[in-house]
């Protein structure tokens, strides 16, 4: 696929509402950084994973929000389509959560094997099992992010051919098939702001460290670190991965 033609058509159809989208990214991303501040101690963990399931579906307002500039709605886009992902939750949570348990059980292959090799070195590691669990941590990511980008579309799906939950995914899984890469090169065409996104907030949360408590810390790093996504590449790459769904679906039922 042509990440270049893309990316040039996502900006063509941003032009018409961007600061619609802005608006959107802007809520749904203060919305989604909730559940991350509960994590100073065991109750706040178990509000925690309340929360994020509660908000499980919200980054379904950016799908909405996505495909209407794709269809020549852009101009419709604002902050009530932020709250899509909330007003239709019981409706929608049933395919998120599978998505989520899709990636977590082909993550927990490599974790099972992690916990195998420190079982059979008796609880003690070695250079060498130690070496093995970090090239096995490396797996556990490399293929969660490679199954949920297989499942990226599921909820493009949903939204624009009504299919649901096992349907949507199935057909993610062979929308994606020889194009995970593809993804991965839109996403990585975003890396000097992401660079630049990660080195300000690390410079912020260092010089902040040294006078402010740790969870206040976080709250502001994290705010500040959605404000620079938001004003330099989530609204691109919110409609770029419509436009790259919209061209896969188009080749696929059409």
């Amino acid at each position: 696929m042509d990440i270049k033609l893309i990316k040039t058509r996502a900006k063509q159809e941003l032009i018409k509402n961007k600061e619609g989208l802005i608006r959107v990214v802007l809520i749904d991303g203060f919305i989604l950084l909730i559940p991350g501040f509960f994590t100073a101690n065991d109750y706040t963990t178990i509000i925690s994973l309340i929360v994020t399931l509660a908000f499980l579906t919200v980054p379904h307002g950016l799908v909405v929000s996505g495909l209407k500039f794709i269809n020549g709605q852009g101009e419709e886009v604002d902050e009530s389509d932020s709250m899509v992902g909330l007003k239709r939750w019981r409706e929608l949570l049933p395919t998120y959560v599978l998505n989520v348990l899709y990636v977590l059980l082909y993550t927990l292959i490599p974790v099972i094997a992690m916990i195998i090799v420190y079982t059979m070195s008796g609880g003690f590691l070695t250079s060498n099992n130690m070496i093995s669990m970090g090239l096995l941590g490396v797996a556990a990511v490399v293929l969660g992010i490679y199954v949920a980008f297989r499942l990226l579309l599921t909820p493009y799906l949903l939204e624009d051919y009504g299919m649901k939950k096992s349907e949507a995914i199935n057909a993610s899984r062979e929308l994606m098939r020889g194009h995970v890469f593809d993804y991965v090169k839109l996403v990585l065409s975003f890396l000097p702001f992401i660079i630049i996104q990660a080195l300000i907030t690390y410079g912020l949360t260092y010089v902040l460290m040294l006078g402010l408590p740790a969870f206040v810390v976080e709250i502001i790093v994290s705010v500040v670190s959605l404000i620079i996504g938001v004003y330099t590449y989530l609204p691109l790459l919110t409609v770029s991965t419509a436009v790259f769904y919209k061209e896969l679906a188009y080749r696929a039922y059409h």
